[in-house]
C-alpha cells in the first residue's frame, strides 16, 4: 500500500484520489477547450473500428437516448438517439459533455482509504477485496454494539442514474431504514404521494415531465391546456418533456405558467402568474373554489367515480359507513344524503342509478351523526380564498389569477404538469393534494388528451430492480427510523426525516449513528444548512463515499470506492409500453456501479458470519416463505425480485428475468434494444386501452367496473386515508404503528411560510423572499468540475429585479453577498426583469477547485448554508424549506471567494489526459487487482 498526499503530479503514479489538491496548486495547461480531433485520437489507433452502443443519458432525469462512439475501448462521441421516443435524437449541454465526465482527470479510479486526519486528503490504494472486508468489520463491529439502527445512509444528488432500491435491500437486511437525501421528503414524493393517495396511481407522471409524449398519449388534437406549475421544462427536461411541450404549443395547445421567475416556457406562454414562493396553494384553492362555485367540474365523474357525494362525519372526519348507522357492513358501500327521498340512503359499489346523492348541502343527521357530503366540506375549506385573497397573499393581481383559471377550466382536457418548487416549503403536501383535485374535478385523466393516467414509469413486463426484502426487518427495527413517530408520509418516500437525523447526529436524540455509507455526490452541497451537517458527519466514527471522484463530502470520508458513470452502467428502464436499455459502452480502472456494490459487500457480510447475509445470498432462504415473518408484518410478501444477491448486474437482470418466467436474458433483451431500438412489452393500441377509463373496465373475476386501487375504489377527492395514515401508517407501513402526535388534515390547507415578508420585523432586516433549484447547465451538484460546462456557466448567479438592484446597491456581474438568518454567500449579480420584484434566485454551488481548504469548497457559495433546516415543516411528511424564506442582498466588496476559478483556461486542468486512461474488461470482475 501507498500512501499519498494528493498531488497533480503524485495522482497517476500512486493512483489515488484525483488530483483536485494537485489542479489547485497548477498544472500544465491543455491545448483549448473543445472535443478531441481524429488527429488527437490516432494516438490510441484510429484505425479500430467505431462500434456505436445504444444507451440512455443520466446527466438529469429525463433519461434520453444516446448513442455512444467507441472505438479500441474508448468513447470518443456521443449523440442523441433518434429512435428513442421522447428526445428523437436531441440533446443538451449536459448529455453532450458525456466525455469530460467520464474521463474526468479527477475520477476516483482505485478503492482508497484514509490514512491521515479527516480534511487532511492523505489515502493509500487498497484492493476491493481489502476495502469490502474493512468496511463489513466496521458495519458488524457497529451492529454488535449499537445496533443496526446506528447504520445512515445517503442517497441522491445527481450523478448516476440508480435511485435507491440497492441501498434500501442492503440496509432491510442490516436492519437500519436510515436512509436520507437532499431531495427525500422535499423531492418529488411530496406530490406523487397525494396523487397515490387520491388516484390510486403513484405515477410520476401526471406531476412532472414525463406524461408529454404527444405520440403516446393522443395529446396532439385532444389536449386543449396545460399549466407548468413550477416546471421548467425548457431547461430542467431540454431533451425530452421541452420536445413534446414544443410540438403541444405548435399543435396550439394553450398554456399557463406559474413561476416567479420570467423562464423560457413562460415567454411562450399565454399567461405568467410571477408567484411568490411558498405561496402556490393560495392559488390552487382559488381555482377549486372557482370550480366548486360555478359548476365547472365535471359532473358525471364526480358524481360516479369521486368520493364526493359520500357523507363525513363532522367529527371524525371520516366517512359515514352502513355499518355506522345500524346497517349490514357491505364491502366499497358509503352512506350518501339522497335528495330524492331526503334521507340518508347506502350507497353501493360501483354506483346505485335509483339514488339522487346530494353533493351540496347540510348539516345531516344520521343516527346521530352530523355529516356533510364530501363535496361541501371541500367548498367550506375553500370558502375563504377568493380571487382576491389569492393575490394579495401570492402577490398576483387577481385578475391574472382569474384569467389563468378560467383558461384552465374552458379548456379541457388539459392537465397540470408540476415541479419541484411545489415539494420545497412547508405546504408541499399540501399542493400535491390541491393539483390532483384540481384535476380530478376538472376529469382530466385517463383519457385522450391529459397525462394523469394509470402508468407508473412504464408499463413493461419486467421490473428492473431487485426485491427491496422488507420483510426482514423486526417491527423494533422499522419503529426506530428518524422522524416516523411524527411523520407517516417519509415511508411513501423510503427516507428519513433529515432534520431528526441531524438532531441524533449532533446530539445522540433519541440515538447516535455511527456509520455511514454515501451514494451521492455531494451531501454538502444538497443538505439544508450545510454547515451544521459537517459538524454532524464529523462525529461518525466511519464514513463511505461511493462517487466518481471526490467531492467535499469526500474529505470526510474514511474510504473513497470508485463509482461507474453514465457509460460504465447496465440498467433497464421502461417507458410507457416500452423499454431501453443503458448499457456500459466501456469500463474504466477498478469503477463499479452501485447494485454491484452492495451485492459485493452483501456477500462479505455473509462471508464473515452476518446469518442476515447469508440469508440473503442464499436462493431458497431469501424467498419470504423461507421462514417465519416477523411478528406483525403486513408488508409485500411477494416472491418478485426476492433473489439472491448478485456477481455481475447482468446477472441480477437475468435472475429476474428468469423468476419472472420472461424469455428474455441481458444479452436477448440489449439485442432486441439495438435491432429495433426499444423492447416493446405491449402494443401501442393496447397500452392506451389500458390507460383510458381504466377504472369502468370490467372485473373478470367479479364483474364488476375495476375502479380506482384506492380504499373505496373511487377517486378520494375528499380521502380520510390521510386519517388513517396518522393513526397507523397506512397505507404505506409495514406495521401497524402508534398514532402520530400531529394532525393529518383529510383536504388542503394554506400555511404562510414561517420566514415570510409579512412579518414586519423580519422583512425590515430581510426583505427578499430566496428561492432557488438549479440552471439547465447543470443537475443537483454534478458537472461543476467539468470544463465545457464551466466555461458557459463559471460561477453562481443571483438573478434580482432591476428595481431590488437599485434599491439595493447591486450592479449586475458584480460579487454580492446574499445573508439569512443562519449564514451569508457570495454569488454573481444577475440584474434581470426575468423575476418578479421582491424575489431572487440562486442555484445550489461547490467550488472543486477549493475542496481542500478549510471551505471544504461548499461554503462560499452554496444556497444550502443559508436554507433552514431547523424549522417549521410541512404537515404529514415533514418537508423543510429550500424556498421562500427570507434574505438581504448587498455588494460583497472583497469580491471573489478566494482561490475559485473563473476563466477558461483554469478549466483546462480538468479536460481529459486519454495518455492516463486505463481501458478495463467491461465484465470485470472485483478480486484479483490491487
Amino acid at each position: 500500500m501507498t500512501e499519498s498526499t494528493i498531488t497533480r503530479r503524485s495522482f497517476m503514479g500512486v493512483a489515488a484520489v484525483t488530483g483536485l489538491s494537485a489542479v489547485i496548486s497548477g498544472c500544465a495547461p491543455q491545448s483549448g477547450l473543445q472535443e478531441a480531433s481524429e488527429d488527437d485520437l490516432a494516438a490510441t489507433g484510429e484505425d479500430g473500428e467505431v462500434t456505436i452502443v445504444k444507451t440512455l443519458c443520466a446527466a438529469c432525469v429525463g433519461r434520453c437516448g444516446m448513442l455512444a462512439h467507441v472505438r479500441n475501448g474508448r468513447v470518443i462521441k456521443v449523440e442523441g438517439d433518434p429512435d428513442q421516443v421522447f428526445n428523437k435524437g436531441k440533446m443538451c449541454a449536459k448529455g453532450l459533455s458525456q466525455l469530460q465526465m467520464l474521463y474526468n482527470p479527477n475520477r476516483v479510479k482505485y478503492p482508497m482509504r484514509r490514512v491521515g486526519e479527516r480534511g487532511e486528503n492523505k489515502w493509500e490504494r487498497v484492493s476491493w477485496d481489502e476495502a469490502l472486508s474493512d468496511i463489513a468489520d466496521a458495519l458488524i463491529e457497529s451492529y454488535e454494539k449499537y445496533g443496526p439502527e446506528a447504520l445512515i445512509g445517503g442517497h441522491g444528488g445527481g450523478g448516476h442514474p440508480y435511485y435507491s432500491g440497492d441501498m434500501t435491500r442492503f440496509f432491510n437486511v442490516y436492519g437500519s431504514r436510515n436512509l436520507f437525501e437532499g431531495g427525500g421528503v422535499q423531492c418529488l414524493v411530496p406530490r406523487t404521494m397525494p396523487y397515490k393517495m387520491i388516484t390510486g396511481h403513484g405515477a410520476t407522471d401526471p406531476c412532472s415531465r414525463e406524461g408529454l409524449w404527444p405520440e403516446m398519449l393522443d395529446l396532439v388534437g385532444n389536449m386543449k391546456c396545460c399549466v407548468l406549475w413550477g416546471s421548467n421544462p425548457a431547461q430542467s427536461d431540454i431533451g425530452s418533456c421541452e420536445r413534446g411541450l414544443d410540438e403541444l404549443r405548435q399543435a396550439g395547445v394553450k398554456t399557463v405558467v406559474v413561476d416567479p421567475r420570467f423562464t423560457p416556457d413562460a415567454s411562450k406562454a399565454d399567461i405568467w402568474l410571477p408567484v411568490r414562493p411558498g405561496t402556490d396553494v393560495a392559488v390552487t384553492m382559488s381555482w377549486i373554489k372557482y370550480i366548486m362555485d360555478n359548476e365547472k367540474y365535471d359532473r358525471d365523474f364526480i358524481m360516479k367515480w369521486s368520493t364526493m357525494p359520500y357523507l363525513v362525519n363532522t367529527e371524525t372526519m371520516r366517512f359515514v359507513k352502513p355499518e355506522d348507522v345500524g346497517e349490514q357492513p357491505e364491502e366499497y358501500a358509503y352512506m350518501v344524503w339522497d335528495a330524492k327521498t331526503n334521507s340518508a340512503k347506502k350507497m353501493s359499489y360501483p354506483y346505485d342509478e335509483s339514488l339522487e346523492p346530494a353533493l351540496e348541502g347540510g348539516p345531516y343527521t344520521v343516527n346521530g351523526i352530523e355529516c356533510k357530503p364530501g363535496f361541501q366540506m371541500l367548498k367550506e375549506r375553500v370558502a375563504e380564498w377568493t380571487f382576491e385573497k389569492a393575490g394579495e397573499i401570492s402577490w398576483v393581481e387577481p385578475a391574472l389569477i382569474e384569467e389563468a383559471c378560467k383558461l384552465y377550466t374552458e379548456n379541457t382536457p388539459g392537465s397540470l404538469c408540476t415541479g419541484m418548487a411545489g415539494d420545497h416549503n412547508i405546504n408541499s403536501v399540501q399542493f400535491g393534494m390541491s393539483a390532483a383535485i384540481l384535476e380530478g374535478l376538472m376529469g382530466n385523466g385517463y383519457k385522450p388528451g391529459t397525462i394523469m393516467q394509470k402508468f407508473v414509469g412504464g408499463v413493461t413486463d419486467y421490473w428492473s430492480g431487485a426485491n427491496t426484502l422488507n420483510y426482514f426487518m423486526t417491527k423494533d427495527e422499522y419503529e426506530k427510523e428518524f422522524g416516523l413517530a411524527d411523520y407517516r408520509g417519509i415511508l411513501a418516500a423510503g427516507f428519513i426525516h433529515n432534520a431528526y437525523l441531524l438532531k441524533g447526529l449532533l446530539e445522540g436524540d433519541p440515538y447516535q449513528p455511527h456509520v455511514m455509507i454515501d451514494e451521492s455526490l455531494n451531501k454538502m452541497t444538497n443538505m439544508p444548512q450545510a454547515d451544521l451537517w459537517e459538524e454532524g458527519f464529523r462525529k461518525l466514527d466511519f464514513i463511505v463515499h461511493h462517487t466518481m471522484y471526490p467531492t467535499s463530502f469526500s474529505m470526510l470520508a474514511d474510504y473513497l470506492l470508485p463509482q461507474a458513470e453514465i457509460l460504465e452502467m447496465n440498467f433497464v428502464w421502461g417507458l410507457y409500453n416500452v423499454g431501453y436499455v443503458r448499457q456500459a459502452a466501456t469500463h474504466l480502472w477498478e469503477v463499479i456501479e452501485e447494485p454491484l456494490f452492495f451485492s459485493l459487500l452483501a456477500k462479505k457480510m455473509a462471508e464473515k458470519g452476518m446469518p442476515r447475509f447469508q440469508r440473503a445470498c442464499d436462493a431458497a432462504a431469501v424467498l419470504p416463505d423461507a421462514e417465519p415473518l416477523p411478528e406483525g408484518y403486513i408488508g409485500d410478501t411477494g416472491n418478485w425480485g426476492a433473489i439472491p444477491y448478485w456477481s455481475t448486474t447482468q446477472e441480477m437482470h437475468d435472475e429476474l428475468w428468469k423468476q419472472q418466467g420472461l424469455e428474455h436474458n441481458w444479452e436477448s433483451y440489449v439485442r432486441e434494444c439495438e435491432e429495433k431500438g426499444y423492447y416493446e412489452a405491449m402494443g401501442e393500441q393496447e397500452f392506451k386501452d389500458y390507460q383510458y377509463c381504466h377504472y369502468e373496465q370490467i372485473d373478470k373475476e367479479t364483474g364488476l367496473p375495476n375502479g380506482f386501487s384506492t380504499t373505496t375504489k373511487k377517486m378520494q377527492l375528499y380521502c380520510d386515508d390521510w386519517i388513517e395514515m396518522g393513526l397507523n401508517g397506512y397505507p404505506y407501513s409495514d406495521y401497524v404503528l402508534d398514532p402520530s402526535p400531529l394532525e393529518y388534515d383529510p383536504m388542503p390547507f394554506y400555511q404562510e411560510p414561517e420566514e415570510s415578508p409579512l412579518d414586519a420585523e423580519l422583512a425590515a432586516e430581510f426583505p427578499l423572499v430566496f428561492t432557488g433549484g438549479h440552471n439547465r447547465e447543470m443537475t443537483h451538484a454534478t458537472l461543476r468540475n467539468v470544463p465545457w460546462i464551466r466555461e458557459r456557466f463559471p460561477t453562481p448567479q443571483l438573478s434580482i429585479h432591476p428595481d431590488d438592484a437599485e434599491k439595493y446597491g447591486v450592479a449586475h456581474g458584480e460579487w454580492v453577498w446574499i445573508e439569512s438568518k443562519r449564514n451569508r454567500i457570495r454569488g454573481v449579480a444577475k440584474v434581470t426583469a426575468a423575476i418578479r420584484p421582491g424575489v431572487v434566485h440562486m442555484e445550489r454551488w461547490w467550488w472543486p477547485e477549493t475542496m481542500t481548504t478549510d471551505t471544504l469548497g461548499y461554503k462560499e457559495s452554496n444556497a444550502n448554508m443559508i436554507t433552514p433546516v431547523f424549522c417549521q415543516y410541512s404537515s404529514i411528511m415533514g418537508s423543510t424549506v429550500y424556498r421562500g424564506f427570507q434574505v438581504k442582498v448587498y455588494p460583497a466588496d472583497e469580491g471573489a471567494p478566494e482561490g475559485i476559478w473563473t476563466e477558461p483556461e483554469q478549466f483546462e486542468a480538468w479536460l481529459p489526459n486519454y495518455d492516463e486512461v486505463e481501458v478495463t474488461d467491461k465484465d470485470f470482475q472485483v478480486g484479483g487487482a490491487q
